[in-house]
């Protein structure tokens, strides 16, 4: 026995548990570590349960989907469709004055969610020509494009080049939110063209959106439909997006979204 009692098996094993519980404290950090399978197996037993999974920027090699893009030439009735169908009231997000749109927002789980965008009818300039085809107002409904989300845009964007793909430079874009705060970010100019190929966005120091999102859904699954899959590959292997790409007659991005009506189709 050692000293007070204890044996020192029984203190090494304490300061052991001690040390993991303090390395899960510094969640942020840890969750961008590759801890080696010996080391996250040793910590996950002293816990009793897993650590916290990564969510880090493109240029760390893994990819979170940042968000989907989901336009509309009213942006009233697009929510009150999805509200019909997935089951939960999406959240007027604000104003992008410099493109002439406004949009309103849903939580997917985690730090992921669902903007709906469509032209502002109170702005001072109209939609601007090209951004997802919202000009055309007879343009229907759809799951336009999507997002990653990076930390550094200017590395994510270098990396994506050296293997053969340019998303395009970095923009800077802004929204005023319903309380008139201004929120700023970064995107990559390939946004402008929409479609199955995502862009990369880089919120900076603004706020996440997800954090204010209505909650109550999850996305479960996205896919992409395209007549040259293998094409599309190349550029979604450049980016490190793991999406499953289907053969299809028309392209298409395809999102499982789970809720309270149950799961529901977007596309």
């Amino acid at each position: 026995m050692g000293e007070h009692g204890h044996h020192p098996g029984n203190r090494l094993r304490r300061r052991h548990r001690l040390f993991a519980q303090a390395v899960l404290h510094v969640r942020p950090r840890l969750a961008k570590w590759r801890a080696p399978p010996a080391a996250r197996t040793a910590i996950c037993s002293l816990l009793g349960r897993e650590l916290p999974a990564r969510q880090a920027g493109t240029h760390d090699r893994d990819v979170q989907i940042d968000h989907l893009v989901y336009v509309a030439v009213d942006l009233d009735v697009a929510t009150e469709r999805l509200e019909r169908d997935l089951g939960v009231q999406p959240a007027f997000g604000g104003r992008h004055p410099s493109f002439g749109t406004h949009n309103a927002l849903l939580g997917l789980g985690g730090r992921t969610y669902l903007e709906a965008l469509a032209p502002d009818p109170g702005a001072a300039q109209p939609a601007t020509p090209g951004v997802f085809g919202l000009a055309d107002e007879n343009a229907s409904e759809l799951l336009a494009t999507w997002a990653i989300a990076c930390d550094d845009i200017e590395a994510a964007i270098a990396h994506a080049r050296e293997r053969g793909f340019d998303v395009g430079d970095p923009v800077p874009v802004e929204r005023v939110d319903e309380d008139g705060h201004l929120l700023t970010w970064q995107l990559t100019v390939n946004f402008l063209a929409g479609g199955p190929m995502p862009f990369l966005i880089d919120w900076g120091r603004t706020p996440h959106p997800s954090q204010s999102a209505p909650t109550g859904l999850v996305l479960e699954q996205l896919h992409i439909e395209h007549p040259d899959p293998d094409a599309l590959q190349q550029g979604l292997a450049a980016l490190d997006a793991k999406v499953d790409v289907r053969r299809a007659g028309c392209p298409a991005l395809v999102a499982r979204v789970r809720g309270p009506h149950g799961t529901v189709e977007l596309r």
